[in-house]
């Protein structure tokens, strides 16, 4: 089935369409940048001629039609048309982005997140993926300051990227010998209960102090990084038991004061048997 002329004429044609859109993408890349560098008092973009918008919200319809019926390439290629109209558009970007992503083109979709920020600073998602970028092609200090900025601005809209944020803000973290640190934020996959061997493996290296990442560390280390991952979440769990107690013990306190103060000078009608087992 490889050898096929069928598959062969559609490799050609996804290389064509990527190189396509990667060519769109550096130049409107280098676009974007040359504006950046400019005044921040530079006059607005030019709005679109009528028949420019037409084929722009042509282009924008058909490449959304592709990407929602799988047609990748077809989208692709769409978008980067769309673009080219119009390369102030954060949506385009972002498709763009996250389609490139997908095919583990992560230096290519660090450049259209990159726009993507650009144009919507306070766009949480958009920093998470670009940081998730930045961290395939190992640009790990830029990377963990986009992930952390990305969990700031918010990204919990979507929790399957707050998972993957947070799993890589913590291995930055472990990587950067920052153990306190990626301790307290894997914690937070307790809070959701989520202890999947790879979180626990994060866990490992935290508590064995190994400043890796997962792919780093010495496979001899496997069994034992394992077990140390298992006693750190375990740990993880206490604390947040402990916590959990502390609150209710402050809780308690506050509402015993409460019923103390109310009940000076008054009897305490109703209230003795809850105020007994309170206080």
């Amino acid at each position: 089935m490889r050898g096929s002329l069928l598959t062969t004429a559609r490799g050609l044609i996804v290389a064509t369409a990527t190189m396509a859109v990667l060519a769109i993408c550096s130049s409107l890349c280098t676009a974007q940048s040359t504006r950046r560098s400019r005044s921040k008092t530079a006059p607005a973009q030019p709005q679109l001629s009528a028949k420019a918008n037409v084929e722009f919200e042509q282009f924008a319809k058909l490449a959304d039609e592709a990407r929602l019926s799988e047609r990748i390439d077809d989208a692709i290629s769409l978008y980067g048309k769309a673009l080219k109209i119009k390369p102030q558009w954060p949506d385009g970007w972002w498709y763009i982005g996250a389609i490139l992503y997908e095919k583990d083109q992560y230096a290519q979709a660090r450049d259209a997140f990159q726009n993507v920020v650009a144009l919507e600073p306070s766009r949480g998602q958009a920093w998470g993926m670009l940081g998730l970028c930045q961290f395939q092609i190992g640009e790990y200090e830029r990377s963990v300051v986009s992930l952390q900025r990305g969990r700031k601005l918010g990204v919990n809209d979507n929790s399957e990227l707050a998972a993957v944020v947070r799993y890589h803000t913590a291995l930055l973290y472990i990587r950067f010998g920052e153990f306190e640190i990626a301790f307290e934020i894997l914690r937070e996959f307790m809070r959701v209960g989520n202890e999947s061997p790879k979180v626990v493996e994060a866990f490992g290296l935290t508590v064995l102090r190994m400043p890796f990442l997962p792919r780093e560390a010495p496979p001899e280390k496997r069994e034992q990084i394992m077990i140390a991952g298992q006693a750190g979440s375990n740990m993880a769990a206490r604390r947040l038991d402990t916590d959990l107690c502390q609150n209710r013990q402050r809780i308690r306190i506050d509402l015993c004061g409460w019923l103390r103060s109310r009940a000076k000078g008054f009897p305490l009608v109703g209230h003795p048997r809850i105020h007994q087992r309170l206080c």
